[in-house]
């Protein structure tokens, strides 16, 4: 190792100190601003994948502390910047002017390693809730992260905001792309009485039954692949002579169309003839 020291001389310090410290997990070191970096290592990564490549100085290697914290997506880049970070707040944390923008750019850092991990894992509240409390936050319960929190941040909301957004854009993306997916278009909920906000509301599951509904008054089969289309064709029929006429088969609706236009104008013809006798 370097100088004798795991990644580098802030981060040696941290985990070592993380080590020496549990035993009073109340108390002032373990919850300074270099050991709360590595409980939220810990808290996104598990310990084992922090602890390990440390007590076997294992940083490139396979196992090492770089693969583990890239399991979840984190960059290349993203982790040499967040390495640096620590390193410059460790240099500079006796001159706050100097040390906050690093104290930020690490919150930061670590609101998108939690975040990468929720596209990937599927957390709940508590999750949630749990690792923002490792974050320096106005609410935060903690006396000592909340005085740092005073000190470099103080009457702002730029961690918990920064935080809040970042997990919500990862654990909708997955959820959008389904909701995409599995939705049909909106005109065909309301034609049979759904709004597009009751459909938003609903699971997965109730989807699936509402877009049975949907085919069944378009007369669509459900396993037709080519379902979607024939839906779309059917809905531009049903706006323009207010019937649900498809069967789900495209010659089939052709053939049907052409006779309603044939019996139109057999009726025109009729009623032309009655007029002009």
């Amino acid at each position: 190792m370097e100088d004798s020291y795991f990644v580098n001389e802030a981060i040696d310090y941290a985990i070592k100190t993380y080590m020496s410290s549990k035993t009073d997990p109340e108390g002032e070191i373990f919850n300074s601003f270099l050991v709360v970096i590595i409980k939220a290592l810990v808290y996104i990564y598990g310990e084992l994948d922090i602890l390990n490549p440390y007590r076997t100085g294992n940083i490139k290697g396979l196992g090492g502390l770089d693969s583990n914290l890239k399991k979840y997506g984190l960059s290349d880049i993203a982790l040499e910047d967040f390495k640096n970070k620590v390193l410059l707040y460790y240099q500079n944390q006796s001159n706050d002017e100097l040390a906050r923008p690093y104290f930020i750019a690490i919150e930061r850092i670590l609101a998108d390693m939690f975040a990468a991990r929720c596209h990937h894992v599927l957390l709940n509240n508590d999750d949630v809730n749990n690792f923002k409390n490792l974050l320096y936050t106005k609410d935060n319960p903690n006396i000592y992260q909340k005085a740092l929190y005073d000190k470099y941040t103080p009457n702002s909301n730029m961690v918990s905001d920064y935080y809040g957004y970042q997990v919500f854009k990862a654990t909708h993306d997955y959820i959008l792309t389904e909701y995409k997916d599995n939705t049909l278009q909106s005109e065909a909920y309301k034609i049979i009485g759904y709004d597009e906000a009751t459909v938003i509301r609903m699971t997965p599951e109730q989807i699936a039954e509402v877009n049975d509904k949907v085919y069944n008054f378009f007369g669509i089969r459900s396993n037709d692949l080519n379902k979607k289309e024939r839906l779309a064709s059917a809905i531009n029929y049903y706006k323009k002579y207010g019937k649900a006429l498809t069967s789900g088969n495209g010659y089939v609706d052709m053939v049907l169309l052409a006779s309603v236009v044939a019996t139109i104008l057999m009726i025109i013809v009729i009623v032309l003839i009655i007029v002009l006798r």
